[in-house]
């Protein structure tokens, strides 16, 4: 008995792990096998878990969603019409979405798809990654007003920084350094076990002394 080969379906992603609030890519490839031209070639995929987009605005080429005329929600399936495709042709379908950041960390964002056409059975094909929580991106740096100081003698610390991230980092803890005791700290720092905290709420790309 003699079988044609399947619809070759592969998918692919922009990044794995990915950070929440962070846009994630994911690419899928159809091939069909050489020798015959397939009709009428149908890709569908279910919107992954955390995202929430509009095939039409947020696809290359642009889909349909069968749910809504509007944006497609988790669970809900997206379509692309590929037509006809001749022996040993591939079609690249990619669709782009931010990460919920109600998403956390060791979630799952499970792409499915599934490839058809009029003589060959689906194809299915499905690709996992892994979300990490993104963490607000501080720098820091300090300035002493005296490089030698005497025992007993008082030393002032200036301390700058910045956050290079998107999201709001909220205090700024910073250890003492060894053979120094706590006297105090303006912008409402206190001393507690060796670090001293500030209540600061950094917003992305602010910066403060």
């Amino acid at each position: 008995v003699h079988s044609d080969p399947p619809l070759d379906l592969e998918i692919a992603s922009s990044a794995d792990p990915v950070e929440d609030g962070r846009s994630l890519t994911y690419t899928m490839t159809v091939t069909t096998p050489a020798g015959v031209t397939q009709t009428n070639v149908v890709l569908e995929a279910l919107t992954p878990a955390f995202m929430s987009l509009d095939p039409q605005t947020q696809a290359t080429p642009p889909g349909t969603c069968l749910a809504s005329t509007y944006a497609c929600d988790t669970g809900e399936t997206m379509r692309w019409v590929l037509g006809d495709l001749a022996p040993g042709e591939s079609q690249v379908v990619q669709f782009s979405d931010l990460i919920s950041t109600g998403a956390t960390d060791g979630d799952l964002v499970t792409a499915v798809a599934e490839v058809s056409s009029s003589y060959l059975p689906p194809e299915q094909d499905s690709h996992t990654v892994v979300v990490t929580e993104a963490a607000p991106e501080l720098q820091l740096a300090i300035e002493s007003d005296h490089t030698l100081v005497a025992p007993d003698g008082l030393v002032t610390f200036r301390m700058r920084y910045s956050n290079r991230s998107t999201l709001t980092a909220d205090d700024l803890p910073v250890m003492l350094p060894v053979g120094l005791t706590f006297v105090s700290a303006d912008g409402g720092g206190t001393e507690s076990g060796g670090v001293v905290p500030w209540p600061v709420s950094v917003a992305g790309g602010a910066n403060g002394t």
